[in-house]
């Protein structure tokens, strides 16, 4: 009996060891490795790149192109002149004003050996040059010119050629009129102290008469709008 008892405890000594062991085969190594916690939540926000980075730069650079003014220099001179800090004009702005047909005008009217008396003497004298008849032809005339000096106490200097001058042609204004030109005869009492006006015409122009002009010049030739004879009594 007691030969049973430890016979029947070895027995189940040796099922609950194979028990134990199946239970140990069946857990997987992989099974180890898993974890019962919460899966990590995957980050959605993107992780600027090194390209990223200076993508900005890149976009700033283009605008910076895109904004800035041109200012290159036009091979033909067509662009726009700037002045420099001098406050002096460029080249370009020198001879377009040199060239312009303003200037070109001025020059023709200035230039040449003969010129219209200054504005103060033109004022006290009602006239813009004066000479004395010289030489008439059929459709103009030529006079001697005058000088006539505006003194610093107001007072008007004026040296005329005499008559039967001798006078070579370079020194002789030649006189030119149209229809429009109007011709006045004054004449003059006691010494200036009077003067009496009236209607004249080419005809009336005799030589060695002094006469006053309104006009300008043109190539040296005095373009005549008003001629006034004048006769002294």
């Amino acid at each position: 009996m007691k030969y049973k008892w430890k016979k029947l405890i070895a027995l189940s000594l040796v099922v609950c060891m194979m028990a134990m062991l199946t239970v140990g085969c069946g857990s997987s190594p992989a099974d180890g490795n898993e974890t019962n916690g919460p899966e990590p939540i995957a980050d959605n926000t993107d992780t600027p790149t090194k390209e990223d980075e200076t993508e900005p730069e890149d976009s700033a650079s283009d605008d910076a192109e895109s904004n800035s003014p041109d200012v290159s220099d036009d091979a033909e001179g067509n662009g726009p002149d700037v002045s420099d800090d001098t406050g002096e004009a460029t080249e370009g702005q020198k001879q377009d004003s040199e060239g312009s047909p303003e200037n070109a005008g001025n020059e023709s009217k200035t230039s040449g050996k003969w010129h219209v008396y200054d504005a103060d003497v033109a004022a006290a004298i009602d006239a813009d040059f004066e000479g004395t008849v010289y030489k008439i032809d059929t459709d103009s005339f030529f006079i001697a010119p005058s000088e006539s000096t505006l003194l610093d106490n107001g007072e008007l200097l004026m040296v005329a050629s005499a008559g039967g001058d001798e006078i070579p042609d370079e020194e002789l204004v030649k006189v030119v009129f149209d229809n429009n030109t109007v011709f006045t005869l004054r004449d003059i009492y006691d010494g200036g102290a009077s003067h009496k006006d009236s209607d004249a015409s080419f005809q009336t122009i005799k030589k060695e008469v002094s006469v006053s002009l309104k006009g300008e010049f043109q190539d040296d030739v005095f373009h005549a709008d008003a001629v006034r004879i004048i006769q002294v009594h």
